[in-house]
């Protein structure tokens, strides 16, 4: 029979359990600083678009809308071209790894202008066709995107280097300099849509500059085109995905748009926006903390701990959305009346139906943060190619059928051939992944696989 335990070898077991509970303790606390960030950022864009259409109306709200679409496109390229990349290799893992950092700003600050650049184009191109109202929102967003996507890149650098309460204060920072300025456009009764993008930009400036304070850095360009070039072979292909992902949106919306015109592309915007809001808040705080995470554990674990990583993501994912969708079932009739008013509440079908299309996206998590995690990113633009090619036949067929009903039941058909074929692809690139391939503990980074992707040997507001 074993002896009962010492006293001290009760102290000893009581502090080695006291050590495997921290990480998890720390890994749930950057989680839940995580998801308020997320909220907080969402309530930022959510306020200005309420201020926005108080302020100055439908006309101005429309102007401010394109230029918040090209601002989250610009956002989904740098974050492809820079930020993920980073993550991946961990070069931003230790927060103290400054040069690492400034050179990853400097290539931020080089994107940032250009995208000013070709907004600026852009802006005035639209004035000389007489269309005065988006030009002007261009080129008023044009010399304010470099502190914005700056801003962004120092939310990201919070959650790479595992201190997301980093990202939650300069967001508070963001948030608080936006909001003081908002207050001084309601008070000076300057209603334009220059004078509303400059009070989003001074957010971002104050963001951007704060950063630099918080992780010790100088503004620079020198070797930000050199990083660039660097990781090319890996963002490539999630800028290719970002821009099929946006090019499947937005032939979503003009082909239902066509098909049932424009109070039938409303309405399932309406129902879109009640459903999609809260759920991709959940979804897109659990990107945010789980590819850092996963990108570490495949470092220390190989593919075992990555799947560990990934599958707890994609669970969370799965109650987030689930619990979503649950609501919308029950409740959602009340919900679109209470909301949009009486004339919305029989879109409660079309409303579960885009909810249910989220819980199979969900289910992607996991795969596509293995995919990033192990530098298969040309697999992530295959499969967004694949639901570019899904978007256009069902939408076609579901709603010339259906009506309103099919366009939803549309996005449940995606998500569908988005899962399956992201599962496939996954389990293709662990099967092409050679034994000696998995990293060793300790390591600094997985090693490329040559038959995979080249090597050189690191995911709107």
């Amino acid at each position: 029979m074993k002896a009962d335990p010492t006293p001290g070898e009760l102290g000893a077991e009581r502090q080695q359990a006291s050590a495997r509970a921290r990480p998890l303790a720390s890994v749930r606390g950057r989680v839940a600083v995580t998801i308020v960030d997320q909220g907080m950022s969402s309530l930022s864009n959510f306020a200005v678009t309420v201020a926005i259409a108080r302020l100055d109306g439908a006309g101005t709200l429309g102007a401010f809308v394109l230029a918040c679409a090209v601002w989250q496109v610009a956002a989904a390229l740098h974050r492809a071209l820079v930020t993920d990349p980073m993550t991946v290799y961990g070069d931003a893992r230790d927060a103290g790894a400054t040069a690492d950092i400034q050179r990853g700003l400097a290539a931020e600050l080089l994107l940032g202008l250009g995208g000013g650049l070709v907004l600026a184009l852009v802006g005035g191109s639209l004035l000389l066709v007489d269309q005065r109202m988006y030009g002007i929102a261009m080129l008023v967003l044009a010399p304010w995107l470099p502190m914005l996507v700056a801003q962004d890149y120092w939310r990201w650098i919070g959650f790479m280097s595992r201190r997301p309460d980093r990202a939650l204060a300069n967001d508070i920072v963001f948030n608080g300099s936006q909001g003081v300025a908002f207050a001084a456009v309601l008070v000076l009764h300057v209603h334009s849509i220059g004078v509303i993008v400059a009070a989003w930009g001074v957010g971002g400036l104050a963001g951007a500059l704060y950063g630099l304070r918080q992780h010790r850095v100088r503004p620079a360009f020198a070797a930000g085109w050199t990083l660039l070039r660097e990781r090319w072979h890996l963002s490539k292909w999630l800028a290719g995905d970002t821009v099929v992902a946006n090019a499947a949106h937005q032939v979503y919306i003009v082909f239902v748009g066509t098909l049932l015109g424009p109070v039938g592309l409303g309405q399932l915007q309406a129902a879109r926006t009640l459903v999609v809001g809260p759920s991709m808040m959940l979804i897109q705080a659990g990107g945010s903390a789980g590819l850092p995470e996963a990108s570490r554990a495949f470092d220390l674990a190989g593919w075992k701990g990555l799947r560990r990583v990934s599958g707890i993501v994609t669970g969370l994912g799965l109650l987030a959305t689930g619990s979503c969708a649950a609501i919308v079932g029950v409740f959602g009739g009340r919900i679109l009346t209470l909301v949009y008013g009486t004339s919305f509440a029989h879109l409660h079908l079309t409303a579960a139906l885009i909810a249910i299309g989220l819980v199979v996206t969900s289910t992607e998590l996991g795969p596509l943060m293995n995919l990033k995690a192990t530098r298969n990113t040309r697999f992530i633009l295959y499969m967004q190619l694949v639901n570019l090619v899904v978007t256009l036949g069902s939408v076609t067929a579901l709603s010339l059928a259906f009506g309103i009903t099919g366009a939803a039941g549309a996005s449940v058909a995606r998500s569908l051939a988005g899962a399956i074929t992201c599962r496939w692809l996954e389990r293709r690139a662990r099967r092409a992944v050679p034994a000696d391939a998995e990293p060793r503990p300790g390591a600094g980074g997985a090693p490329d696989d040559p038959r995979l992707e080249p090597s050189v040997a690191p995911v709107p507001r």
